[in-house]
């Protein structure tokens, strides 16, 4: 089977969006279009409890790179990172 993925950026949760979507596709002429049925969507916010947990580990990002680290030496500043 065939899979689509498709990413969604800034919506806000409990909205009812409409998905439409068009799948454009050539056998070898033109180009055609059909578009697939519309479905309501809606984002909404859940809840993740951890339970359990074992360990605990420190990771740092630098240059593409994942490490471990024990210790924070300096409180970060960028935390998109």
């Amino acid at each position: 089977t065939n899979h689509l993925t498709a990413l969604f950026e800034k919506l806000d949760y409990y909205k009812e969006y409409t998905l439409s979507t068009d799948m454009v596709y050539n056998r070898g002429n033109d180009d055609e279009t059909e578009s697939i049925s519309e479905e309501l969507i809606q984002l909404n916010l859940k809840k993740l409890e951890l339970k359990d947990i074992q360990t605990v580990s420190l990771m740092k990002f630098e240059n593409g790179q994942e490490s471990q680290v024990t210790h924070l030496s300096d409180k970060p500043t960028d935390l998109s990172k």
